[in-house]
């Protein structure tokens, strides 16, 4: 008979920085390919990472972290909706052949350039300072500007992007809880901004992903917005 999990003697991730946590994982390592972590359990090992994303029956809990978060916020469930993210099965398969041909080879290589210079962007402050956290000064700031240009949000709105993107985010932190009004404002806001953008494409189409992702159809099946 399997023993329930959460009887287990299992170590235990909980640091309070990405440093503290990254050598707990390491410790944790060392035990057991299982440990606690605050909102859950944390796979310590790539293997096992590789098996459990590769499973059919393991399933993606994003529309369950307002519950392992104790959230009961009406404010955070009445505008949750289903998305490429959160959905399973036959529904995420639909959804990725809607978007599937907006991705291509062809696209991607035509960011590059931008790519680049984002990232030297990025980087040269490194190089000057001869030290780096690199989570926290490249892989945190590099995708906002990229996401931004392949929507087709105007270069003069990127930090705005920025910055309801950082408070939409707070969503995944371990202390939403704390933050559920700057949440629910981040998400209004860009809301508001997005439909706009899709209005505006609607009627001026462009080069650009949000105009790809318009146009798709499927045998009549359509993104809605």
């Amino acid at each position: 008979m399997a023993t329930p999990v959460r009887e287990l003697e299992l170590p235990v991730v909980d640091g309070a920085d990405r440093g503290a946590r990254r050598d707990q994982i390491d410790a944790a390592r060392e035990q057991h390919w299982l440990a606690r972590a605050p909102m859950g359990y944390l796979l310590t090992r790539y293997e096992d990472c590789v098996k459990v994303l590769r499973d059919a029956r393991w399933f993606s809990a994003l529309a369950l972290l307002n519950q392992t978060r104790g959230i009961d916020d009406p404010r955070m469930t009445e505008r949750q909706r289903p998305s490429i993210l959160s959905t399973e099965g036959t529904e995420h398969l639909r959804l990725r052949k809607l978007v599937g041909p907006a991705f291509t080879p062809k696209q991607a290589d035509a960011m590059r350039p931008l790519m680049r210079e984002v990232v030297e962007g990025l980087v040269d402050p490194i190089a000057e300072r001869g030290r780096s956290e690199f989570v926290t000064d490249v892989c945190d700031p590099y995708p906002i500007p990229i996401i931004c240009a392949m929507v087709g949000a105007p270069r003069e709105d990127w930090q705005l992007f920025s910055r309801l993107a950082t408070s939409v985010f707070r969503f995944f932190d371990e202390d939403a809880r704390d933050h559920v009004d700057e949440i629910v404002e981040a998400r209004l806001e860009m809301d508001a901004y997005v439909t706009a953008l899709i209005e505006e494409r609607r009627a001026a189409p462009a080069d650009d992903l949000l105009t790809d992702l318009i146009r798709v159809e499927e045998e009549g099946d359509r993104l809605s917005d």
